[in-house]
């Protein structure tokens, strides 16, 4: 499956702690379709909340390969900023740790 995302864990045990994470928040929903060319991504709560049109950036740099609250969308960067700012200007965007 050429959309297929891996990550190698030193430890089986932090390794089923975030697949469970990434489960119960959505995230693996959010990535079950193939990706489109205009695909934006949110990480509204995560490790560092932002916009990606990658999903590997998404998961390593957004999520931290955890879970989070994301979103996805179709549209340009540029849409997916302008939303993102007015979500974070109304207090919706948190960092976890």
């Amino acid at each position: 499956y050429e959309h297929r995302l891996q990550k190698k864990f030193s430890d089986g045990n932090k390794a089923r702690l975030y697949y469970d994470e990434c489960v119960q928040s959505g995230v693996l929903d959010v990535l079950r379709d193939e990706p489109s060319s205009d695909e934006v991504l949110f990480v509204i709560k995560g490790a560092r909340p932002g916009v990606y049109t990658k999903r590997l950036t998404f998961l390593i740099d957004g999520l931290a390969w955890r879970g989070g609250v994301v979103m996805t969308s179709n549209g340009t960067r540029a849409q997916g900023e302008a939303e993102f700012k007015r979500w974070k200007a109304a207090g919706h965007v948190q960092v976890l740790p």
